[in-house]
């Protein structure tokens, strides 16, 4: 049944509407060159009415885009439609925002408020509670009373923009209805910050878990909570670790907690990142044939070398090209920087030659120029080749440039890319590295496309295009994923991929921006520490009640990675307090370091025969040689082979715990921890931007290496050498306790409060002043050093 309104003659002079035609599905609004525009009822936020006006009847229209007002209704038409046309269409109006009020009940009252839902029902049901405010009494004569109390029952409530409301008042109802499981899904009860952690589920959720906080325990439980109470179909909760060992890790976790609880549901998914990309692409049926490459690294080290052999044989042009770059110093550092005494440094992993080698190679290249007997060239080029492996460039470059390849693939950086961040990075012919760089690119690329195969980075990037193409259906509703803190910029386009193409689902990343370590395999920072900027809104649920380590420890760990102002500021609570300092701090030089790693040992074993021991070092040469010496120094044969006695890298040791730690490796230099050596400029260009903070991962690496142990952390240094990071935790505010004669001695001598500080310009590490012949004069502290030395030495007057 339709009823049509027409426009009195003046106002069809002066308006654009003719008429307007009435159904019980909407209005239909005709101009005077009979164009149509259908308003259709689930556009309506109240019901249309006629109003009186001092000269006319007017149609107002209030739709989800704002109020309507044609003037000038011929006062027939007006009267009929009040009368009649107006019940089936309120009728069927009113349906429409019952179904509405559901929605809102359904989206802001029965499960967590989403930040996307915010915005859709502000725009739906907002306008729709304003028109019922202001004039109820029309609306209730129009309503049925069912539909006049769910409405009402909203319109009393705050504004939808005040999304934390809604949310507290939710995590009020489930933290009630869920006690029983949150106090009982892990061995101990959840805390508060956990089971808020759990209930939190907005689009996007991020949870900053403090080592030792349990996130394993909130990504267990968030699961079996989505998956038991939410019914949310198993298949459709994707769980995504770190590494298979973290994967296998939560997977035996949901069996043993599901099981204790007495849970009957599927597990989620969970999988790698990897693993996950050769779902994906073999869901769609593409090439999954992984490259031997990906299992042998002597194999893609040895096709390489053969590659730049033959690649830079091939004129006398690219072989000139490979060796200036190859010990090209980095373009000298702003005026501003060489005003307070920096120089210009070369880049390290780019060996520069012996001169007598330099001379010889520069020789056969300006001859190579002169000829033009193909043979000679061929026999020239071969000379010069053979220098370059006899001199070690060769393969010291092989290896750099497999690191910057490996770098640019994780990031999927083009050429013209390459060269905007070594510019950035002020490495001179930045042009000449990146057509080197997209040549080698290509190279491996066709090697790989020879091979019918793919690696590890085509498993993430291949698995993207085939997600944002469109070709595969994402179906997960629930994504979490571990250890947020090392994503790559690859896994996150596949994650917003999946979020974009998927059923509307929801995000929730665990992870510690205090423990991001893994920047040379693509780890990039600012994902976690800038996280509304790169993917918006969010909820912030940060862990900071430890069950590991004692307050000691949290103390020490905490302050000393807090320093980095770039990082979130957390205040870890411990579960076990002590009143002494846990934080030991022993002396020893590099030669008796297995020693006294011994006596600590034994020391440990003599008040704990069977806690557990972690020996801690940031290279693995240092854990070897203490597992080869330690039990020829001092410890009986049957505590040598004890089980409870672990050798971990600090990368190593991520997600481990033992009672006591041992750490040691904190010399000055190349190998010394923090690392002094200066990063090679190419590799570092291209790997994500740091925070700019000094020393900020290698910061990190140290607090992982303090949170490991549970009750008691040795620091072993050498006094009379100690590295930056211990000169820092000598700090009185770091409450060491120093077990050490000379330490103490150290600190006892006033002399070192006046004595300048100054850095070696070869090396970085800290100068003496010395007596000599001729006067006084600069010494670097790394001369004594005979694995690693340095001679650098300086007037006395020159400017600190």
């Amino acid at each position: 049944m339709t009823q049509t309104l027409y426009r009195n003659f003046i106002a069809r002079w002066f308006g654009n509407i003719n008429r307007i035609v009435i159904s019980d599905v909407g209005l239909t609004l005709i101009d005077v060159n009979q164009n149509a525009k259908v308003i259709n009822i689930d556009q309506f936020t109240d019901f249309p009415q006629i109003k009186a006006s001092l000269f006319s009847k007017n149609l107002i229209i209030n739709t989800k885009a704002g109020e309507s007002r044609i003037w000038g209704i011929n006062a027939r038409c007006a009267k009929r439609y009040q009368n009649d046309v107006q019940l089936n269409l309120h009728k069927n109006i009113a349906d429409k925002i019952t179904s509405q009020i559901d929605y809102f009940h359904q989206e802001a009252i029965s499960q967590y408020l989403r930040d996307s839902s915010v915005k859709e029902l502000n725009k739906s049901v907002t306008p729709i509670i304003q028109n019922y405010r202001a004039e109820t009494e029309r609306w209730q004569k129009i309503l049925t009373k069912q539909q006049c109390s769910k409405i009402d029952i909203i319109s009393r409530m705050p504004d939808i923009k005040d999304a934390q409301s809604f949310r507290q008042y939710y995590e009020g109802k489930r933290l009630a209805q869920q006690a029983e499981f949150f106090d009982g899904i892990e061995a101990n009860p959840l805390t508060t910050e956990q089971r808020l952690a759990v209930i939190r589920n907005n689009d996007k959720n991020l949870i900053l878990a403090a080592a030792g906080t349990g996130k394993t325990s909130v990504m267990v439980a968030k699961a079996l909570s989505l998956i038991s109470f939410d019914n949310v179909p198993a298949e459709n909760v994707l769980v995504l670790a770190y590494n298979n060992a973290a994967a296998k890790e939560l997977k035996e976790r949901l069996v043993v907690r599901k099981n204790a609880y007495g849970l009957t549901c599927q597990l989620p998914t969970i999988m790698t990142f990897h693993a996950l990309g050769l779902y994906i692409l073999k869901a769609v049926k593409a090439n999954t044939r992984l490259s031997e490459f990906t299992e042998n690294q002597k194999k893609l080290e040895t096709w390489f070398t053969d590659w730049l052999i033959t690649y830079i044989s091939q004129s006398p042009k690219t072989l000139k090209r490979f060796i200036d770059l190859a010990y090209q110093p980095l373009d000298a550092v702003d005026l501003s920087a060489a005003s307070k005494g920096a120089t210009r440094v070369r880049d390290n992993a780019a060996k520069t030659l012996p001169a007598d080698v330099k001379a010889s190679i520069e020789q056969l290249l300006t001859e190579l120029v002169t000829i033009d007997n193909t043979e000679l060239i061929r026999k020239r080029t071969a000379e010069i080749v053979e220098i370059l492996k006899s001199s070690g460039l060769l393969a010291e470059n092989s290896k750099r440039y497999i690191k910057c390849l490996q770098a640019i693939r994780v990031a999927q950086l083009d050429s013209k890319q390459v060269e905007t961040r070594l510019n950035n990075a002020k490495v001179i012919n930045a042009k000449q590295y990146a057509q080197l760089l997209d040549d080698i690119s290509q190279a491996y690329s066709a090697e790989l496309k020879n091979q019918k195969a793919i690696d590890f980075d085509d498993m993430i990037n291949n698995a993207f295009v085939q997600v944002s193409s469109g070709i595969f259906k994402p179906k997960w509703t629930d994504i979490l994923v571990d250890e947020f803190q090392d994503i790559s910029v690859a896994r996150m386009d596949l994650l917003n991929a999946l979020i974009d193409k998927g059923p509307r689902p929801k995000l929730t990343v665990v992870g510690d921006d205090w423990q991001s370590i893994y920047r040379f395999s693509g780890g990039t920072l600012a994902l976690i520490t800038q996280f509304e900027k790169h993917h918006g809104s969010h909820s912030l649920t940060t862990l900071q009640k430890t069950f590991r380590y004692n307050n000691s420890i949290a103390k020490t760990a905490g302050q000393f990675v807090m320093q980095n102002p770039e990082q979130y500021n957390k205040q870890i609570q411990t579960h076990h307090q002590v009143a002494e300092s846990q934080v030991y701090l022993l002396d020893s030089d590099k030669k008796a370091i297995d020693e006294r790693i011994a006596q600590v040992v034994n020391s440990i074993r003599l008040n704990d025969a069977t806690g557990s021991i972690a020996i801690l070092a940031r290279y693995r040469y240092l854990l070897d040689n203490a597992k080869t010496n330690i039990a020829a120094v001092a410890i009986t044969k049957k505590e040598a082979k004890d089980k409870n006695i672990h050798y971990w890298t600090f990368h190593g040791a991520k997600g481990l715990e033992a009672d006591y730690g041992i750490i040691v490796g904190f010399f000055q230099g190349k190998t010394g921890f923090p690392n002094e050596s200066k990063a090679d400029a190419l590799v570092e260009a291209l790997l994500p931007l740091d925070d700019g903070y000094k020393h900020s991962e290698e910061r990190r690496l140290l607090y992982v290496a303090i949170t490991r142990a549970k009750r008691k952390v040795y620091l072993i240094a050498d006094a009379k050498a100690p590295s930056s990071f211990i000169e820092e935790l000598l700090a009185a505010s770091y409450d060491l306790k120093v077990m050490s004669k000379q330490f103490n001695k150290r600190d006892d001598d006033k002399v070192k409060q006046q004595t300048p500080v100054k850095e070696c310009r070869k090396c970085g590490r800290a100068m003496k002043q010395k007596k000599g012949q001729y006067g006084d004069f600069w010494g670097c502290s790394g001369f004594a050093e005979q694995n690693n030395q340095c001679s650098h030495t300086e007037k006395a007057d020159m400017a600190i």
